[in-house]
């Protein structure tokens, strides 16, 4: 098998050239201000890298749910440009990213359905770029028609997550189970293949992105299960994903077996994951301390690494984060909150 021997020069310049479309701090003040959905749909427009993806759009007459797809779409058509632009042999540690697209979507689909909603999936498959329709291995004129989840199912028969399903329907087949088991078929995929198709230096480096985001998922996952859920131990040891990073193994048993969630935040406390638990008493949300420890990993990496692949995920890990600022926004401004209130929320 050949291994990427790091010839990323082109690519480096490409995503430096995207890169200078990111909303910087002035962008985010400008949209703070703002009092509306079609006043941000405006601003965007008419001020940023989205003016692309937003050309034609009714800024007076559109939609929070229309807006966000949007947006997301941005992230997907750069994905498109990029996957285009690369190596034939940097295009198979590349699609790694479509299929978190993939999953994302199939998650999406699968709330729609279990909440009994099952006609929402036109309305996010309306959104569904060309590009997407043309790689993916989801039948999506059975996704679009699918009312339960063995017809979901059916849908990714020729993918790799139909085994997946399966064993997530045999669980009982609910939302936060399935989402699981998916996010943990695709951290463990991409862990074993960032080997087969990076050269040695480069596969540590995209270890140190990683192995990071696994540890920290599996901390909240455990974290979940202890506080919202009351999952036993067996259980949640059947959802981990198998990897360790900078946690060991006796660590994972003992946040598993640990009491309760207090006594997961004690522990995560001496560890060098302690942020994930700061200020949660003061209306930050653990998983938004996720988003800003990961938001400083990505950018570290890709000022650090501009020319290796993790570089390329860690563009596209930070654009995500910037689209989740504005749905914040949006919702916000929507709700009615201070200009303050939303911007504590934001990773920037």
């Amino acid at each position: 098998m050949s291994r990427l021997k790091g010839n990323y020069h082109a690519v480096s310049a490409k995503i430096k050239a995207m890169h200078s479309f990111y909303l910087t701090e002035g962008d985010y003040e400008q949209l703070l201000s703002r009092h509306s959905v079609g006043d941000v749909c405006a601003y965007l427009k008419n001020s940023s890298g989205y003016a692309e993806v937003l050309a034609g759009v009714n800024d007076r007459e559109i939609h929070r749910l229309d807006l966000e797809n949007l947006l997301r779409n941005e992230v997907r058509n750069e994905y498109a440009r990029v996957y285009r632009f690369v190596e034939r042999e940097q295009r198979k540690m590349l699609r790694f990213w479509f299929e978190r697209d993939e999953i994302e979507f199939i998650k999406h689909c699968i709330r729609y359905i279990l909440s009994g909603e099952s006609g929402g999936i036109q309305g996010v498959s309306k959104y569904i770029t060309s590009f997407f329709r043309e790689h993916t291995k989801i039948n999506l004129e059975l996704m679009e028609k699918a009312r339960t989840f063995d017809e979901l199912t059916e849908a990714c028969r020729d993918t790799d997550y139909h085994g997946v399903l399966i064993r997530a329907s045999q669980s009982g087949a609910d939302t936060f189970s399935a989402a699981m088991l998916l996010d943990r078929h695709y951290y463990q995929s991409i862990w074993r293949e960032k080997d087969k198709y990076l050269s040695d230096e480069d596969a540590k480096i995209f270890a140190e992105y990683i192995g990071q985001n696994i540890d920290m998922l599996n901390i909240l996952w455990i974290y979940r299960s202890k506080k919202y859920f009351d999952v036993d131990s067996e259980i949640i040891y059947t959802y981990l994903i198998p990897v360790r990073y900078k946690l060991s193994q006796e660590d994972m048993r003992s946040l598993v077996e640990s009491s309760g969630y207090e006594a997961i935040e004690e522990y995560i406390s001496k560890t060098p994951y302690a942020p994930l638990f700061q200020n949660i008493k003061q209306d930050y949300f653990v998983e938004e301390n996720y988003n800003r420890l990961i938001y400083r990993l990505v950018r570290r990496l890709y000022k650090r690494e501009p020319l290796s692949m993790t570089s390329v995920f860690a563009y596209f890990t930070a654009k995500n984060i910037e689209i989740r600022n504005l749905q914040t926004i949006i919702e916000g401004i929507r709700y009615g909150f201070s200009a303050d209130a939303i911007r504590e929320h934001l990773c920037v």
